[in-house]
């Protein structure tokens, strides 16, 4: 009776390994359905182009957008969410101060914080602004297209 060589055995162990590892491995650019977790988490590294989360459709196109980005007025950087039409415009922002709903060159933000409320609406032309504050009570102002106030009213307290 032949006696079987140990170190062909093992080279058939291994070949075998590595053959189902590379054929394994091949189906990683495909959908793999659905994720099952109690939780995902993502960090970001500091710049912008990190540190959210995306869903597109099934054309590739951005629908919707959850993570980092920068306050709407403001230079601060919290959590947002951000809604995208067909077309990869961003329609609306929601972050921790501030609903900005866009369409076309019309933006309406409603901001709310610690100081009190606004509701602004502004084209590429003009503004309007209304709100209340712990400071000046409640007011309501008309822009022009370089920001300057031409029209307003304050109710004192």
């Amino acid at each position: 009776m032949k006696s079987i060589d140990i170190k062909s055995v093992i080279i058939g162990v291994l070949g075998s390994a590595l053959l189902f590892s590379l054929l394994g491995s091949s189906m990683q650019d495909k959908n793999m359905g659905n994720i099952v977790a109690n939780s995902l988490t993502i960090i970001s590294d500091g710049t912008k182009e990190t540190g959210f989360l995306l869903i597109l459709n099934s054309d590739g196109k951005k629908i919707a957008r959850l993570g980092r980005n920068q306050l709407v007025l403001k230079e601060v950087w919290t959590g947002s969410l951000d809604l995208y039409d067909e077309e990869d415009r961003r329609l609306t922002i929601l972050d921790s101060e501030t609903l900005q709903l866009s369409f076309d060159d019309i933006n309406a933000y409603i901001t709310v914080d610690e100081m009190g409320a606004d509701f602004t609406l502004r084209d590429d032309k003009t503004s309007v602004n209304l709100g209340a504050s712990m400071e000046t009570s409640s007011h309501i102002s008309l822009h022009n297209t370089r920001g300057e106030q031409v029209w307003g009213k304050l109710s004192g307290r």
